[in-house]
């Protein structure tokens, strides 16, 4: 299939599966786990006992506004269009524009992102586009255009720590990508530089939080 109409049916996909889930959306009550966080989001604080804070960060200040109703799931909805958006620009760079489309159509048609059955205020929206975002931004450094490796490292760094700060398993994405750059002898040269660190000390920083006392942010908000 030529790139053209390849783009075209994966931008009528997307808008129809987008179409659906607004449905769902504002037709479904929350499930349990999302119930869960709704109500554990109500006391903010920079750890909790099971997850990382992130996710219940950005329903505490969605809700301020907006309440909690079902359009709180709204932002999560936003992660996973963020999620696309970041496959897309990771597999374009690593292969073609038409991979690209591809990689967006698989995985926004895969069964569990198609239906979302254990809901949308979760931390796996925001870890899944953190991480798709932060090894794009790798991605960019090795093989795309030179003279931005240092704010892409930056960049990287960022995302990947907010990955650490939606949930513990994003610890195997840096981890993974360690062992790549220790194995491969071309990437093997950025461990003699100073952006990677820099990126990996910005990464760390972010992820931090998840070692703090959890009244901390209950009693700065008060």
């Amino acid at each position: 299939m030529s790139p053209f109409p390849l783009r075209r049916a994966t931008l009528a996909f997307l808008g129809a599966t987008l179409a659906l889930r607004l449905i769902a959306i504002f037709a479904a009550g929350f499930c349990d786990d999302e119930a869960y966080v709704v109500a554990i989001s109500r006391a903010p604080a920079l750890s909790y006992f099971d997850h990382p804070p992130l996710h219940q960060w950005v329903l505490w200040a969605w809700t301020q506004g907006f309440g909690e109703g079902r359009a709180a799931r709204l932002p999560f909805l936003g992660f996973s269009l963020l999620t696309s958006g970041a496959l897309f620009g990771l597999t374009r760079r690593l292969f073609s524009p038409a991979a690209g489309w591809w990689a967006v159509f698989a995985f926004s048609a895969t069964a569990y992102f198609l239906v979302y059955p254990d809901g949308y205020v979760m931390p796996d929206p925001p870890v899944l586009a953190f991480s798709a975002l932060g090894v794009w931004a790798v991605a960019e450094i090795l093989y795309g255009p030179p003279g931005r490796e240092t704010p892409l490292w930056l960049a990287a760094g960022l995302a990947l720590g907010l990955a650490g700060l939606s949930k513990y398993s994003a610890a195997f994405v840096p981890l993974g990508l360690a062992g790549f750059f220790l194995f491969s002898p071309r990437a093997r040269l950025w461990l003699a530089r100073p952006a990677p660190y820099a990126g990996a000390a910005l990464g760390a920083l972010c992820a931090l939080a998840n070692l703090c006392p959890a009244e901390a942010l209950e009693e700065a908000v008060r």
